[in-house]
């Protein structure tokens, strides 16, 4: 019995890391920030001083793009730890 249970954990481990392999490569095809392209595009904008005086767009930008990645890294943790609980609850069995 402990050999089918170290069987089907060793093949939970090669789909969990497959998995995780598959998204790094995607992510690595991202750019890093989806919001650097629409901080290129209006770097141009001549007035952009002026009007970072009352509104700091730049800061709102990075501001918004680090709460992304903490609102995904939580997720993603929470998400795991809740797989991780149900496989700790099935190797009780």
């Amino acid at each position: 019995m402990d050999a089918v249970l170290d069987l089907v954990l060793d093949l939970l481990t090669n789909i969990v890391e497959v998995f995780f392999d598959v998204i790094l490569n995607v992510l690595s095809l991202l750019p890093m920030s989806p919001f650097a392209h629409a901080l290129e595009a209006i770097t141009g904008f001549e007035y952009l001083g002026y009007m970072n005086y009352f509104i700091p767009f730049k800061s709102m930008a990075i501001v918004m793009d680090l709460y992304i990645a903490a609102l995904l890294a939580f997720y993603v943790y929470k998400y795991v730890m809740k797989i991780t609980d149900k496989l700790s609850d099935f190797s009780k069995l």
